[in-house]
């Protein structure tokens, strides 16, 4: 049964990456016209990406143990950590012949950084959560 359901993880991860790696691929394809106004942009989203990738797969395959748990906090602290790294570079200017658009995207960055901090907040507890149920308590009991 346990290998069952092995194998059940090991077939939801491969589909998961399969499609978080298509989506990668569209992601860059539509976004390479802006290599010029980014020119660090591809390099870094990629290889965030990638780990995202890795890390969603491998807590898929790890599903229901604590290794999953540990594997979402560090998927969520990824996120609040590029967030950070893209909030250094958060205005653009466009040149657009006679024109110059300047876009300041620190309230976004921000609102992701919080949106990361609050899934970090349900990953660990989560993580809580799975060890509440898991303890053993051996005839002793709590009091408040």
């Amino acid at each position: 049964m346990k290998s069952r359901r092995l194998a059940w993880n090991a077939v939801k991860a491969l589909v998961k990456g399969v499609v978080g790696v298509l989506v990668l691929v569209a992601i860059s394809k539509f976004t390479a016209p802006f290599s010029e106004v980014l020119p660090n942009y591809g390099l870094t989203f990629n290889f965030f990406a990638i780990f995202f990738i890795l890390l969603m797969v491998a807590s898929e395959l790890f599903s229901g143990t604590i290794v999953c748990h540990v594997l979402n906090i560090a998927g969520s602290l990824l996120m609040m950590g590029y967030f950070l790294y893209a909030f250094s570079s958060s205005v653009i200017v466009i040149n657009m012949e006679n024109m110059a658009f300047m876009v300041d995207l620190r309230i976004i960055f921000s609102i992701a950084v919080m949106l990361s901090l609050v899934g970090f907040a349900k990953a660990l507890l989560g993580l809580v959560g799975y060890l509440a149920e898991n303890v053993k308590m051996e005839g002793k009991t709590l009091k408040a």
